[in-house]
């Protein structure tokens, strides 16, 4: 794999963090398990050419969106047959963004990582 040039990850809310590789293939593995299909190795696998198309997209060290990382994880599954990974991991991300869209409703920031439910009997 290519020494990594990415530098920063551009979280949803417009915050940066530093780009961390093994989060992209940890995310694979946990949607791999949870649904049943491949095994670690394989999901590393995957995540290892996610990682390389990455390094190939952005060879200046830019900074790069979560939501463009997360596509192409997708684009990665689908085009590699894991169909239930793809689908558990698309299931996350659409859970995820509702649930921030929730908090958003509240008109709370949660600095913390509270709970929707928890965030509302605090307003």
């Amino acid at each position: 794999m290519q020494k990594q040039n990415l530098k920063k990850v551009i979280k949803m809310d417009g915050l940066y963090e530093n780009f961390i590789p093994e989060k992209v293939c940890e995310s694979v593995w946990l949607a791999a398990k949870k649904v049943g299909e491949g095994s670690k190795e394989l999901s590393y696998k995957l995540g290892e050419e996610v990682l390389t198309k990455l390094y190939r997209n952005y060879p200046n060290g830019e900074h790069i969106k979560t939501l463009e990382i997360g596509e192409l994880i997708e684009r990665v599954l689908i085009e590699k047959g894991q169909t239930e990974t793809a689908k558990e991991y698309i299931r996350y991300r659409e859970n995820k963004k509702h649930m921030r869209q929730d908090k958003e409703s509240l008109g709370v920031k949660d600095d913390i990582g509270l709970s929707y439910n928890t965030l509302f009997i605090l307003k």
